[in-house]
């Protein structure tokens, strides 16, 4: 295949008089059920190019291509994009709907430094089944003017941010310094305990010798120790950090297989430390 698209282009290349390298702004190879493609890093000043309609399932030919201003990707098998066009901070065209693209988060991430980005296309794709979608990319692509043929407006933008950014802020107040032994969505478990400390013999005011020696006179004294390490444990201050796992919320293409209790919402992360 990759020999194909070389003749392509060659060939393109004569009709369009083009002897040199450095000359060519523009490649069409679209729907020539390419597989792979050759890496294009001779074509240092490409601008456009066409691989829609092929059977691409990965972008792996465009390292060197930084002055690429529109790419057309749409209706081939890409999975995932995997690093391959974050450095293409040029494009304000990416088409890519049609493809088999799943994680959100990844692609949007592919995407945040594309500061003249105003097309794109996500639709006909697993991620655009994701919850809140269309806020999610309007947000974090603020250069957008056009998402999957629909204009963004303002009060759209709006909304978006309003949104995302009290989450974000939300989020980095309970991470900030962490909270101490409360959380505000589910209050701490304490483990039951068999006894308390006077049925130990303990008090507030015994130091540690009396405490000890009090242990080593009961009967059982390795299992009340255990106790009084695990209240003592329970006691002291704990530091907690939270955040949402946007993973656990099914795909719509999922809801479709799952009960109806399925979760709505994200499920939120807790660990705890001591």
């Amino acid at each position: 295949m990759e020999d194909g698209c070389e003749k392509e282009i060659e060939k393109q290349l004569r009709k369009r008089g083009l002897t040199k390298d450095k000359d060519v702004s523009e490649i069409y190879l679209a729907i020539r059920g390419l597989e792979e493609v050759n890496d294009f890093g001779r074509f240092k000043n490409l601008q456009v190019l066409w691989l829609n309609g092929n059977k691409l399932r990965k972008v792996n030919c465009l390292a060197s291509n930084y002055q690429l201003m529109e790419l057309y990707l749409q209706d081939n098998m890409i999975v995932a994009l995997n690093g391959s066009l974050r450095h293409l901070t040029c494009l304000q065209v990416l088409l890519l709907n049609g493809n088999q693209l799943l994680k959100l988060t990844d692609v949007v991430h592919e995407l945040k430094a594309m500061q003249f980005l105003k097309t794109l296309n996500l639709f006909a794709n697993p991620l655009a089944q994701d919850y809140d979608y269309r806020s999610y990319v309007v947000h974090h692509v603020p250069s957008l003017q056009l998402l999957d043929r629909k204009g963004i407006s303002k009060a759209e933008r709006d909304k978006a941010e309003k949104k995302y950014e009290s989450q974000r802020e939300m989020i980095n107040e309970g991470l900030a310094f962490g909270q101490c032994s409360y959380d505000p969505l589910k209050k701490m478990p304490t483990a039951p305990l068999s006894g308390t400390l006077e049925s130990y013999g303990l008090s507030q005011g015994d130091n540690q010798e009396k405490q000890t020696r009090t242990i080593e006179s009961t009967s059982n004294s390795g299992s009340a120790l255990e106790e009084v390490i695990k209240k003592r444990g329970f006691q002291r201050s704990v530091m907690q950090y939270s955040t949402f796992d946007w993973s656990s919320i099914p795909l719509s293409e999922e809801r479709r297989l799952l009960p109806e209790s399925s979760p709505d919402q994200p499920r939120i992360l807790t660990v705890r430390f001591r």
